[in-house]
């Protein structure tokens, strides 16, 4: 059977469309889906090739091995800082539900073991962190932090959450101890590709011990 073409109200027979028209649409869909902004891809820290012979990587974990004495750290994402807030009783997550500019600290937990006989310090505020380009910067600004989050909707239960938290002050684990705590830092640069975190002031007793540690940028959807 053959079908006749189609007429419009007016008697007028509709002609399909010509291919070079439905190249043309085509081309049109293909660029409104290429212009389309691709979504923000996460920048994640993970452990990367270490310098220190010392060091040694377990999952995300960092642990630097010392003569009697134990510094692991651990880079927290923005997910992993809520579920790190979340598992702490009695506090609140003092960075969840802030307003549009608020800090978005680059986070570590920092774990402290003394199996020897001496004193083990660690002194954050001397704390590093560098980028691929020898761009160095040190912890987070504290009092401003807590200047901004008092003024922030139960700032109360976001101050006490920092203060029993995050190591603002010099640590001293004894002998036998154990201590953790965050530590933080300004948001990465955009530029970032690599990251060193050197604590710098890490004494057993009175003897220095080199801890860094190093880390990849990678992006993740």
């Amino acid at each position: 059977m053959t079908h006749k073409p189609e007429s419009d109200a007016r008697g007028r027979v509709a002609r399909p469309p010509s291919p070079g028209a439905v190249l043309v649409g085509i081309c049109i869909l293909l660029a409104a889906c290429a212009t389309r902004p691709a979504p923000p891809k996460t920048r994640l820290l993970r452990p990367g090739p270490q310098s220190v012979p010392v060091n040694t990587v377990t999952g995300e974990l960092i642990i630097a091995q010392l003569e009697r004495a134990t510094v692991s750290i651990r880079a927290l994402s923005w997910d992993a800082l809520g579920r790190y807030y979340g598992g702490q009783r009695d506090l609140v997550n003092p960075f969840a539900d802030l307003p549009t500019g608020a800090p978005r600290p680059a986070a570590f937990l920092v774990h402290l073991r003394n199996d020897s006989p001496d004193p083990f310090s660690f002194d954050p505020t001397a704390a590093r962190l560098a980028d691929q380009e020898g761009r160095r910067q040190g912890p987070l600004d504290y009092p401003a932090l807590y200047a901004f989050l008092a003024g922030a909707e139960r700032g109360a239960g976001r101050l006490r959450a920092v203060q029993r938290t995050v190591l603002t002050a010099t640590v001293v684990v004894p002998p036998g101890g154990e201590r953790q705590g965050l530590l933080l830092f300004p948001e990465l640069p955009a530029e970032a590709r690599a990251v060193l975190v050197d604590l710098a002031s890490v004494y057993r007793g009175s003897a220095p011990q080199l801890v860094v540690f190093q880390f990849l940028v990678v992006e993740e959807p």
